[in-house]
Protein backbone atom coordinates (compact mmCIF):
# COMPACT_ATOMS: atom_id res chain seq x y z
CA UNK A 1 0.00 0.00 0.00
CA UNK A 2 1.26 4.10 -1.09
CA UNK A 3 0.17 6.84 0.66
CA UNK A 4 0.42 9.09 -2.54
CA UNK A 5 -0.87 12.45 -0.80
CA UNK A 6 1.24 12.63 2.24
CA UNK A 7 -0.73 10.78 4.91
CA UNK A 8 -2.85 12.26 7.65
CA UNK A 9 -2.23 15.44 8.93
CA UNK A 10 -1.09 15.78 12.86
CA UNK A 11 -3.65 15.82 15.32
CA UNK A 12 -4.67 18.77 17.30
CA UNK A 13 -3.67 19.79 20.55
CA UNK A 14 -5.53 18.29 23.75
CA UNK A 15 -6.05 21.56 25.81
CA UNK A 16 -8.93 20.13 27.43
CA UNK A 17 -6.51 18.15 29.80
CA UNK A 18 -4.11 21.23 29.67
CA UNK A 19 -6.35 23.90 30.48
CA UNK A 20 -7.27 22.88 34.31
CA UNK A 21 -2.99 23.22 35.38
CA UNK A 22 -2.46 26.19 34.01
CA UNK A 23 -3.43 28.14 37.25
CA UNK A 24 -2.06 25.83 39.89
CA UNK A 25 1.03 26.94 42.17
CA UNK A 26 3.74 24.33 41.41
CA UNK A 27 6.01 26.59 43.06
CA UNK A 28 5.84 23.95 46.30
CA UNK A 29 6.23 21.21 44.12
CA UNK A 30 8.33 18.44 46.35
CA UNK A 31 11.48 17.06 44.36
CA UNK A 32 11.85 14.37 41.96
CA UNK A 33 12.99 11.15 43.79
CA UNK A 34 14.01 7.67 42.68
CA UNK A 35 13.81 3.95 43.04
CA UNK A 36 15.73 1.53 41.20
CA UNK A 37 13.48 -1.57 39.90
CA UNK A 38 14.77 -4.58 40.31
CA UNK A 39 15.63 -3.91 36.03
CA UNK A 40 17.87 -1.15 36.85
CA UNK A 41 15.20 1.03 35.79
CA UNK A 42 15.16 4.58 37.79
CA UNK A 43 11.57 5.17 38.80
CA UNK A 44 10.03 8.32 39.59
CA UNK A 45 7.73 9.57 42.53
CA UNK A 46 7.17 12.85 44.61
CA UNK A 47 6.80 12.30 48.18
CA UNK A 48 4.51 15.19 50.10
CA UNK A 49 4.76 14.51 53.83
CA UNK A 50 1.40 14.88 56.36
CA UNK A 51 0.73 17.83 57.68
CA UNK A 52 1.53 17.79 61.59
CA UNK A 53 3.89 15.05 63.32
CA UNK A 54 2.91 11.81 62.09
CA UNK A 55 0.98 10.31 59.61
CA UNK A 56 -2.17 8.79 59.93
CA UNK A 57 -1.95 6.53 56.65
CA UNK A 58 0.10 6.40 53.08
CA UNK A 59 -1.58 6.80 50.00
CA UNK A 60 -0.37 6.12 46.75
CA UNK A 61 -1.34 8.26 43.85
CA UNK A 62 -0.70 7.12 40.20
CA UNK A 63 -1.36 9.39 36.88
CA UNK A 64 -3.33 8.82 34.15
CA UNK A 65 -1.68 7.78 30.70
CA UNK A 66 -0.71 10.80 29.14
CA UNK A 67 0.32 12.41 32.53
CA UNK A 68 3.15 12.22 35.54
CA UNK A 69 2.81 13.02 39.07
CA UNK A 70 3.03 16.79 37.99
CA UNK A 71 -0.85 15.98 37.53
CA UNK A 72 -0.82 14.96 41.05
CA UNK A 73 0.45 17.80 42.65
CA UNK A 74 -2.79 19.54 44.02
CA UNK A 75 -4.76 15.92 45.12
CA UNK A 76 -1.69 15.36 47.01
CA UNK A 77 -1.60 18.57 48.58
CA UNK A 78 -5.14 17.61 49.90
CA UNK A 79 -4.34 14.59 51.37
CA UNK A 80 -1.15 15.74 52.96
CA UNK A 81 -3.45 18.58 54.83
CA UNK A 82 -6.11 15.79 56.13
CA UNK A 83 -2.75 13.98 58.03
CA UNK A 84 -1.63 11.36 55.14
CA UNK A 85 2.11 10.28 53.75
CA UNK A 86 1.34 10.85 50.45
CA UNK A 87 3.60 8.76 47.16
CA UNK A 88 2.42 10.15 43.49
CA UNK A 89 4.63 8.07 41.19
CA UNK A 90 5.52 8.56 37.85
CA UNK A 91 4.70 4.72 35.99
CA UNK A 92 7.24 3.52 33.53
CA UNK A 93 7.84 5.19 30.24
CA UNK A 94 6.34 8.56 31.62
CA UNK A 95 7.80 11.38 33.57
CA UNK A 96 11.40 10.42 34.45
CA UNK A 97 10.59 7.08 34.96
CA UNK A 98 12.72 4.31 33.34
CA UNK A 99 11.34 3.46 29.66
CA UNK A 100 8.55 2.11 28.22
CA UNK A 101 8.23 -2.27 27.52
CA UNK A 102 7.58 -5.16 29.68
CA UNK A 103 9.42 -5.92 32.98
CA UNK A 104 11.48 -8.57 32.01
CA UNK A 105 12.02 -10.68 35.21
CA UNK A 106 10.43 -13.30 36.82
Amino acid sequence: MMVALGGPSPPPAMTSTNEAFKSVDFSDLPVLRTFTAKDGAALAYRYQGPVGSKPIGSVVLIHGSSASSLRMHVLAQGFARAGYAVYALNIRGHGASGWNGTISYP
